[in-house]
């Protein structure tokens, strides 16, 4: 017998509403974190899910699928450490996937795109990434 993975959804997921390029670790712990505290006790139909897409490399886009786009944010402070699970990334992709990007972004449900930029992915192969590159991704 097969047990389901404690890391599977229980309830339905939250219908797209954003689609976000560059997720890592800054993501996941403010916009999808503070999306999915603006979902609890809110039905799933009327929840904000997440389609979130790598900038560099498909890691993050695979370990977070594998676990359902669910995963913990840890926070210490000085009475001790609290762990939550969040839930609003319902899709995970690798940055290189265009037509998942262009799927998301031609659903009529989708309302915000966002997009994390550091210094970091501001350049490719040691050189600036022109804007209108970045324009052309979306």
């Amino acid at each position: 017998m097969q047990h389901p993975s404690p890391w599977r959804r229980t309830t339905p997921a939250p219908p797209v509403r954003i689609a976000h390029l560059g997720l890592g670790a800054f993501h996941k712990a403010h916009q999808a974190w503070f999306t999915d505290r603006s979902n609890v006790g809110t039905a799933p139909e009327e929840a904000w899910g997440i389609a979130s897409f790598t900038g560099r490399r498909p890691d993050a886009a695979q370990a977070l699928a594998a676990q359902d786009g669910r995963y913990t944010v840890l926070t210490r402070g000085p009475e001790g450490d609290t762990a939550e699970t969040v839930d609003a990334i319902v899709a995970a992709h690798d940055g290189a996937d265009a037509t998942a990007w262009r799927s998301h972004l031609a659903d009529p449900r989708v309302a915000v795109v966002t997009l994390t930029v550091f210094r970091a992915i501001g350049r490719f192969g040691g050189q600036p990434v022109p804007i209108d590159w970045l324009a052309a991704m979306v």
